[in-house]
């Protein structure tokens, strides 16, 4: 494997992981694919890319609507309270 797809393949295990740990330590929602929400999350920055939104808004500003919007979407109550806390501190 070349050093991107090794990249990414490991950027893939970190999320698997962290959405794991989230659906079980209660922030987010235990009846979601979250397969599919990888998917979903990986199509949309595709999508960013491709149709060169980041020529009419920054590039992390795409990505932090794209991430707040899948994110916020699986979020339990508990969750929901803490990730509005962190992102008002932003």
């Amino acid at each position: 494997l070349s050093y991107l797809e090794r990249h990414h393949e490991d950027q893939k295990m970190k999320a698997a992981e962290f959405l794991r740990m989230g659906a079980e330590q209660g922030y987010f929602r235990p009846d979601v694919n979250y397969e599919i929400i990888s998917r979903i999350a990986k199509a949309s920055m595709e999508y960013v890319m491709k149709s060169k939104m980041y020529n009419d808004y920054p590039l992390h500003e795409l990505f932090r609507n794209v991430q707040l919007m899948l994110i916020r979407g699986i979020c339990t109550d508990k969750g929901l309270k803490i990730f509005d806390e962190k992102i008002a501190a932003l």
